[in-house]
């Protein structure tokens, strides 16, 4: 990295940010329920049928059903996406909700929107108060990430996300350009 260049991947004290009740409780909203929450904190405080944390190394393990991947957020993180992508590929993941930075411009990112099954994302209204990883009482610790996070949706709902998210934040979806209009607007 350049001398006096941000490292975004970074950009908080911890790679551990656990999300608050008031989101994962949207995300059950549009799931109907967390299958496998492959980066699950040592107390599991999400409700999924299936908890990896850092010890069980969600990676290495399958991701069946309905997916909640709050990952942590630093170097590496592409790897969650990755395996997203190949859980989809297998047929194993049916529709996912990732919490990860509104970093656009990374690998990682173009990694995760670029996984077919990719719909709409959801940029909350305002920063989050993650919890940390030693957060031992279940309250934000009342610092805001240092980041915008933002939520990404995979799967076939994608109406329900967007009503469920949309009264708390900013919803982005991507425009996908066909090889018939690239070669439309390379004849202009």
């Amino acid at each position: 990295m350049a001398k006096g260049a941000a490292d975004f991947s970074k950009s908080s004290k911890t790679e551990e940010q656990y999300t608050p009740r008031e989101w994962w409780q949207r995300v059950i909203m549009v799931m109907g329920r967390i299958d496998v929450d492959p980066s699950a904190d040592l107390e599991k405080r999400i409700p999924a049928g299936t908890h990896y944390t850092k010890l069980d190394n969600g990676l290495t393990k399958p991701w069946i059903g309905t997916v909640y991947n709050n990952p942590p957020f630093g170097h590496g993180v592409g790897r969650w996406f990755t395996k997203l992508r190949d859980e989809f590929a297998k047929g194993n993941c049916t529709e996912a909700i990732v919490c990860w930075k509104c970093a656009l411009e990374t690998h990682a990112t173009r990694t995760l929107i670029n996984i077919p099954e990719y719909r709409v994302s959801a940029v909350p209204n305002g920063r989050i108060s993650f919890l940390s990883g030693d957060d031992l009482n279940h309250h934000s610790t009342g610092e805001v990430a240092t980041f915008t996070p933002m939520f990404y949706y995979f799967g076939l709902h994608e109406q329900k996300f967007m009503r469920i998210f949309s009264p708390h934040a900013t919803l982005w979806r991507p425009v996908r350009i066909t090889e018939n209009q690239k070669n439309l607007t390379e004849d202009r």
